[in-house]
């Protein structure tokens, strides 16, 4: 693991708008919703409860901070960020002709899941950043809007006075 100077440890802000930007800016990720949706992916920093995207703002992408923890007495820093994702498919399909419907659906948010992961991953090797854990579930209930949350742990060791930069 990497140590990191409490000057060089970016804020959860920081580490939000540096995921908006790679997935805002992701070729991957631009063509895969405009081949499966026919429209850009729309993009949010934050979540409001009180009026969630639907599925006429899917397919799209919400960050939301969740938890920084930190101080001086601190050996390890802890941030989290939760990804948000949804898409709309009311298409059921009959799996290789087996009999067994399924929701299309589920497997496009999987799909855009990895994407997403991908693009991730490649920011956290150019830019000394770790996603020490990511999990995800997948959510069908408001279907035929399929939401994926994508949960991201980052862990910063603190050192004194040193700095890396790769």
């Amino acid at each position: 693991m990497v140590g990191w100077s409490r000057m060089s440890i970016p804020s959860i802000s920081q580490l939000v708008a540096l995921y908006r930007d790679t997935l805002v800016a992701d070729t991957d990720l631009q063509t895969f919703c405009t081949d499966n949706f026919s429209k850009a992916c729309t993009h949010y920093v934050g979540l409001d409860v009180k009026k969630l995207p639907g599925r006429a703002q899917a397919p799209f992408l919400s960050l939301v901070p969740r938890a920084q923890v930190d101080g001086q007495a601190d050996a390890m820093f802890v941030w989290s960020i939760d990804v948000y994702m949804g898409v709309d498919s009311n298409v059921y399909s009959d799996y290789q002709g087996t009999g067994s419907n399924e929701m299309k659906g589920l497997y496009l948010c999987d799909e855009m899941k990895g994407i997403v992961k991908d693009a991730l991953d490649a920011l956290a090797g150019s830019k000394n950043l770790t996603m020490d854990s990511v999990s995800f579930t997948l959510d069908s209930d408001t279907f035929p809007l399929v939401v994926g949350t994508m949960s991201i742990e980052s862990r910063f060791t603190n050192t004194i006075g040193v700095s890396f930069s790769l």
